[in-house]
């Protein structure tokens, strides 16, 4: 058509010659095509729960839902849906109970659960929040996931944001499967649960509530304050590891499904934390999420040139930074301008708290140092001066005793100064310090002579201060040491009385500490020192 032959009061829509005619109208609604593929792979996993027995409610009868599998043998639901073992073996999961395109049904296939094998459940959310978590694991006999694949469990928090979409696969009213798509934005949430305006009807009770890279977000269950609702699988997976900690081998069977790291409680999860068995699940999870206060995280952590190549890393070591959730870094290759570019970094991009940040040393960026950064709503560190007699020892040469023959290689003991830090925090209500000394000794074969040295004089200096009522008498000396217990490098440390916490080499960081602490990876929990 051409323009000349529209109506004169409607060419005024082609001002503009450049106009696009195509263009994104609202929300941007366009996706990968895979999304299609991913989707529908997703589906294949959800089956329809058909039940029988007493229900939670303790009324005899049927009724059904909607399940999924998050592994080959193992089927995820709502207690409601599955509320005791005696009901899981009365009840069946139906797999492809689905429409073809022609509207005919395809070929069913059904499986027993096996609650003699695993059944793990938190019983329902209670009008007032409180009550579990509506949520209950069981196996399944055959492995159906081999054929029908199956949703990974995810702990972290951040996968859903509000306004993003949700996309629930279900069973609406025992109906043939169905997929919500459409009208289902994000609009409230908490650390516990997600709600959404996705369509669900009842029997959708136990679908998988996925973000719209298909990544499983939460647990669908009946709606709240008219909005459609589910458990968040982050907070799920924190009652588990409560009940892992507690001896449940199906809970921690359970709990070694998960992969990623809850943002909200940080690398360690709930280990460590207080909780009540006797109080709900529910209560149990924010229990452990606001648990702050009851332990001090450290990590160590060799980012490798961070000082010279901190540009083109920010945004990576940031974002483990966020995920992980820890108090204290102490950062091995870096410098003191990498590491304040990356706290600004996580306070304007990923709105976190202030952080604190210090240097081993003077130094421009060019030379490799530690550096030290801290979540100042939770710890405070300060820096502090060693003895003289120390700082003597530290400023020694190997060259000082060619006598001993024992490097082709020689030069300063420590070329990366162990600076001295105290780090304060409050620990279930308790006053607590302890000294941080960040290490990087030399590496390579020839580095053995001064890391034996360097251990002999970490030692004695801690025996020295011992002496000194100033100072406190708990210690964590961590870092990248650059040689393995076995070594026999590091013999001086371990020999006088500190606690080796790994023996692993560089690519992870090696503590020792005066006081009881976990370790995992590059990272430590300390507990309270009283």
């Amino acid at each position: 058509m051409q323009i000349n032959s529209l109506p004169a009061d409607a060419s005024t829509i082609f001002e503009d010659l450049n106009l696009t005619l195509e263009q994104v109208v609202g929300s941007d609604d366009l996706r990968p095509a895979w999304w299609l593929e991913e989707g529908a792979a997703r589906s294949r996993a959800v089956c329809k729960i058909d039940a029988t027995g007493v229900d939670y409610k303790a009324q005899s009868g049927s009724w059904s839902g909607s399940g999924f599998l998050v592994a080959p043998g193992i089927l995820c639901t709502n207690h409601h849906v599955l509320n005791s073992k005696e009901v899981a073996l009365r009840s069946r999961a139906l797999f492809d109970f689905a429409a073809l395109p022609d509207g005919s049904a395809r070929a069913v296939s059904t499986f027993r659960l096996r609650p003699d094998l695993l059944f793990w459940t938190s019983t329902v959310v209670e009008a007032d929040g409180k009550g579990g978590l509506d949520v209950t694991f069981v196996a399944v006999e055959g492995d159906p996931g081999i054929d029908f694949g199956y949703v990974p469990l995810l702990r972290q928090s951040f996968v859903v944001y509000d306004k993003d979409k949700l996309n629930i696969i279900q069973h609406p009213n025992g109906r043939l499967k169905e997929v919500a798509i459409r009208n289902n934005e994000v609009k409230r949430q908490n650390t516990q649960v997600v709600q959404y305006e996705s369509d669900t009807e009842a029997g959708s009770s136990g679908a998988p509530v996925m973000n719209d890279a298909w990544e499983l977000v939460a647990l669908h269950h009946p709606a709240k304050d008219k909005l459609n609702e589910g458990i968040k699988f982050s907070a799920i997976a924190a009652a588990l590891e409560l009940d892992a900690q507690g001896g449940n081998p199906d809970a921690a069977r359970l709990f070694g499904l998960f992969t990623g790291t809850d943002e909200l409680v940080g690398f360690f999860g709930t280990l460590g934390r207080a909780s009540t068995p006797a109080v709900g699940g529910m209560e149990r999870v924010v229990n452990a999420y606001s648990g702050e206060d009851q332990d001090l995280d450290i990590g160590l952590w060799n980012i490798e040139w961070f000082n010279k190549r901190w540009q083109d890393k920010l945004d990576p070591v940031a974002r483990v930074v966020v995920e992980m959730n820890l108090d204290v870094w102490v950062f091995v290759e870096s410098s003191l301008e990498a590491t304040q570019a990356l706290s600004r970094h996580l306070e304007s991009q990923y709105r976190t708290k202030e952080w604190g940040v210090l240097a081993s040393q003077d130094a421009s960026s060019e030379q490799q140092i530690t550096t030290v950064m801290w979540n100042k709503s939770t710890v405070d560190v300060i820096a502090k001066s060693w003895p003289e007699k120390v700082e003597r020892w530290f400023q020694v040469d190997s060259r000082q005793f060619d006598e001993l023959g024992l490097e082709a290689v020689q030069g300063r003991v420590f070329d990366r100064y162990p600076a001295l830090y105290e780090v304060k925090a409050k620990i279930r209500g308790v006053d607590n310090r302890f000294n941080l000394v960040p290490i990087h000794l030399k590496a390579m074969a020839e580095g053995s002579l001064r890391r034996q040295m360097a251990a002999r004089l970490l030692s004695e200096a801690v025996a020295e201060l011992a002496k000194d009522a100033g100072f406190d008498t708990d210690w964590i000396i961590g870092g990248d040491a650059n040689a393995t217990l076995a070594s026999g490098d590091l013999d001086a440390l371990t020999e006088s009385g500190l606690t080796a916490l790994t023996a692993k080499d560089a690519a992870i960081a090696t503590l020792w500490s005066t006081f009881p602490t976990g370790v995992s990876g590059c990272a430590s929990r300390t507990e309270p020192i009283i």
